[in-house]
């Protein structure tokens, strides 16, 4: 089975188990780890990357996102090892122990996950996904690009998407790296 086919089964059970996670969450008492491998960036010549999305829903404390790199399956694809940024974290503070507040934010952070991947791959693919078998010729420039792009994105998407979701409130942005550090707190600039 190709890489391709084994991520679309992947993702097509995972979103069975959120659901399930979801749906029985309000009987929960302790924290739910989710992890889902959402974006499938790179296949060809033999080789497969995707970036592992991972974040914790912590009722009535935070909601922890991440966004990094899988080594295990980027080493051996040099276009795939991240030049200028290693994660990017966001934390959301959840007001209480609403349900539908943690569903909101879910379905939030799912629609920024596909819209960053899709920016994502789009600036590590020289902007042109018909060479997804090809190699860039400069991938830190190409990281480079996505870097800024997803940086900007989540930006719109703390003071957009999050903020219009009753019950919670940004507490930190953070997205370091091996040359940047960018660090965003609640009423604050972005600073570099």
């Amino acid at each position: 089975m190709n890489p391709v086919m084994r991520f679309i089964i992947f993702a097509s059970v995972f979103d069975f188990i959120l659901a399930a996670v979801f749906f029985f969450g309000g009987f929960l008492e302790e924290p739910v780890n989710l992890y889902a491998a959402v974006a499938m960036v790179w296949a060809g010549a033999g080789a497969a990357a995707v970036l592992l999305v991972r974040f914790t829903i912590f009722r009535g404390k935070h909601v922890p996102f991440t966004i990094e790199g899988l080594e295990d399956l980027l080493s051996d694809t040099e276009l795939m090892k991240p030049k200028s940024w290693k994660h990017l974290s966001l934390h959301i503070d959840i007001m209480g122990n609403d349900r539908n507040t943690l569903v909101a934010v879910n379905a939030a952070l799912k629609k920024f996950v596909t819209k960053a991947n899709r920016r994502f791959y789009g600036a590590a693919m020289g902007g042109d996904p018909r060479r997804q078998w090809m190699i860039t010729d400069s991938p830190s420039t190409a990281y480079g690009s996505a870097d800024r792009s997803i940086v900007a994105m989540l930006m719109q998407f703390c003071s957009s998407d999050l903020a219009k979701i009753p019950g919670t409130s940004i507490t930190r942005v953070k997205i370091t790296g091996e040359r940047n550090t960018f660090r965003v707190d609640t009423g604050s600039d972005m600073m570099s």
